[in-house]
């Protein structure tokens, strides 16, 4: 109900959508399949989250697209999503993204505009995008070939420069992708050697 409201505040709205986000992933049903229609529609009311009320609009708006992502396969969503993450609101990119990084480790087959979305992500001026995206691609690995190296290249160019966060988010890919080959191998040996203790920890959970 908070999540439909027009009485209540946008931000109100979008932590309730975020929930039901939640809720979704966790194959939990957060609504009768009745209501689901009323939960995905664009909220027409004005966002009163912060002072830029259409950056507000475009929060909900991607929050109910995160829903139908993950409520349906189809319609494909895909450019809906690249769209997203281009954003020049910070707040809509990340749920976006977050939207396309969970699609990564769900769906079998995945559409050009989601792998262009996750490597754009990596030059986001966010440092909680970058990781979000980083740690994507060192996990799942992107197609074709060429895009993977490329990915792989900025990864480990922008490493040593990186926020904690994101070198962090590196290692939690590293963990479970399996592969300790070239590019995997050389930044394997940067987690190991970084100057946070947050970093090796995380890294040393391989079990190796």
């Amino acid at each position: 109900r908070t999540a439909t409201a027009t009485e209540c505040s946008s931000e109100q709205r979008y932590y309730a959508l975020r929930a039901l986000i939640a809720l979704a992933e966790a194959g939990i049903p957060a609504a009768a399949p009745r209501d689901t229609t009323a939960l995905i529609t664009t909220s027409a009311t004005p966002g009163r989250y912060s002072l830029d009320t259409s950056a507000d609009g475009r929060l909900e708006d991607v929050c109910r697209l995160a829903l139908r992502v993950r409520l349906s396969s189809r319609p494909d969503r895909s450019a809906e999503i690249l769209a997203a993450t281009r954003d020049p609101d910070a707040r809509v990119r990340e749920v976006a993204l977050q939207s396309a990084t969970w699609m990564f480790g769900t769906r079998r087959k995945r559409s050009a505009a989601i792998e262009t979305a996750v490597c754009g992500a990596l030059y986001d001026p966010q440092p909680r995008i970058q990781a979000i995206a980083a740690e994507a691609v060192t996990r799942y690995g992107v197609e074709p070939e060429a895009l993977q190296r490329v990915a792989m290249q900025r990864i480990e160019a922008t490493f040593m420069t990186s926020q904690r966060d994101v070198r962090a988010a590196i290692a939690r890919g590293l963990t479970t992708s399996g592969r300790y080959d070239g590019m995997y191998g050389r930044l394997r040996k940067l987690t190991r050697q970084d100057r946070s203790f947050v970093v090796r920890y995380t890294e040393s959970q391989n079990g190796d």
